[in-house]
């Protein structure tokens, strides 16, 4: 007689239901239908004998497995890894009570009852943006992402990517990009990058999805050479938002240790009070960053503001600024800005420094260009979508193109740990910065000598 089956919770540990039926046969003592509860195939016939045991029972699973979908990614189940039930349901109190079978225990002692077994793994669903379908792997629970990541690129088909786009990921990968898996939260879709060395059981019943990431090249010194032609970066953006932190990390990343140039911003007063420029050399080559201060710029009628921003860009530097409210400017034949950089902090709301420095840039800025920081990203808690939405919405703001906005976690106390990944991040987008403002350079040498022909040309013509 077929008895019920126990359905299980899809979000419990994976098991398979085994019911027994006595019927007999000139094979077999025994004829057993298993069926994975989790949406598996119909159920599969196992033949037994009647001297079998649990453990026989076990062993045959393992080697059928696959007809399970239990070894779909890679994993080979062990005799350890699986434990057998008896499941007694008790009509009277409607409830269901499990008992576990010794190995050694004769199937012909428990085939009265429903046999439920446990698989010590877990079920891990993975997606990918440009995938036709999502893939399930099977994954023990001691495992870790690291090795999920090397599961995924052993199956990739398995997703169904079309020819070219599967063609692509395994080229960039055997070029050395690397896989990576993100959590996807339940609460406003947003994912969150997983460390590799976690376990999976950790985050057992979440959803993954994965990248493949290209590594940067790492900038050396020797590149950010090239791109030095005497450049003047100016920094601004308002007090507490991290000029001279920034700043200061860059020095970092170039010299090798924490040597604070910069002084920073104080809850008790402003850190900045001058507008002070820290040279940098590499070699025979040199650049300036210069720290703006950022009280003091906006006042409240906006063409002095303006004016203010234009002085600066034209490099007649301000002292500092005294109780009346007004900046002194003097000439030290320091040169004109050639790089804005805009610092912005991650919860800070934009003020009207971007405005007038961004209408100053296109009226009388030459075409300057300006690239934008956002600072004190360690608040975002490594969430690279949402650090790319608010990337997108400072851009939309201030005026400019995405592809210009940066982020940054500074270097702040000389005790903190080395960061070497914090300090190529610092080289890359100081070679950026220094890039744009070279190109500027560029263009103006051009524009020079574009007049100077066109001037000997007219001076030529007049002789004849």
């Amino acid at each position: 007689m077929s008895r019920q089956t126990l359905l299980a919770d899809p979000l419990s540990t994976s098991r398979i239901y085994v019911t027994m039926r006595g019927f007999g046969s000139p094979d077999a003592d025994l004829h057993i239908y298993v069926r994975y509860a989790k949406g598996g195939p119909n159920p599969i016939r196992i033949e037994c004998h009647k001297d079998d045991t649990v453990y026989d029972l076990i062993k045959t699973l393992i080697i059928r497995a696959k007809e399970f979908g239990l070894d779909n990614a890679g994993v080979t189940l062990r005799e350890g890894d699986i434990t057998v039930y008896k499941v007694i349901q008790d009509q009277e109190c409607n409830v269901q009570k499990k008992e576990r079978l010794p190995p050694r225990r004769l199937l012909t002692e428990v085939h009265e009852f429903d046999l439920e077994f446990e698989a010590d793994v877990c079920e891990v669903p993975v997606s990918h943006a440009r995938a036709d379908t999502s893939a399930v792997f099977l994954c023990r629970r001691t495992e870790t992402f690291g090795d999920l990541a090397r599961k995924i690129q052993t199956r990739l088909p398995t997703f169904h990517f079309q020819e070219a786009y599967l063609k692509e990921i395994r080229e960039q990968l055997e070029g050395g990009a690397q896989l990576r898996i993100s959590e996807y939260s339940s609460v406003g879709g947003k994912s969150k990058l997983v460390d590799p060395t976690t376990k999976i059981g950790d985050l057992e019943d979440k959803t993954f999805g994965f990248t493949v990431e290209t590594p940067k090249k790492a900038i050396t010194l020797a590149d950010i050479k090239e791109n030095i032609c005497g450049q003047n970066i100016a920094f601004f953006g308002p007090s507490g938002n991290g000029k001279s932190s920034t700043i200061n990390t860059f020095a970092k990343a170039l010299i090798g240790v924490y040597q604070p140039l910069a002084q920073t911003f104080q809850l008790e007063g402003p850190g900045t009070k001058v507008f002070k420029p820290y040279k940098f050399s590499i070699e025979n080559r040199t650049f300036f960053l210069c720290d703006v201060p950022g009280r003091g710029l906006l006042v409240d009628d906006d063409e002095d503001s303006s004016k203010i921003i234009t002085r600066i860009l034209d490099g007649k530097l301000p002292a500092e600024r005294p109780l009346d409210h007004k900046i002194r400017f003097f000439d030290r034949g320091f040169g004109k800005i050639h790089g804005v950089v805009y610092i912005h902090k991650w919860e800070a709301e934009l003020d009207e420094l971007h405005t007038c420095l961004s209408d100053e840039l296109a009226t009388r800025g030459s075409g300057i260009p300006m690239i934008v920081i956002m600072t004190h990203i360690d608040r975002a808690q490594d969430n690279p979508e949402l650090i790319a939405q608010k990337c997108s919405e400072l851009a939309e703001k201030i005026g400019i193109d995405v592809a210009n906005v940066f982020t940054i976690s500074n270097f702040d106390h000389e005790t903190e740990h080395e960061d070497q990944q914090r300090d190529a991040h610092a080289l890359n987008l100081l070679n950026k910065i220094l890039a744009s403002a070279k190109s500027f350079c560029n263009r103006g040498k051009v524009r020079v000598s574009e007049i100077v022909k066109e001037f000997n040309s007219l001076t030529t013509t007049d002789k004849h």
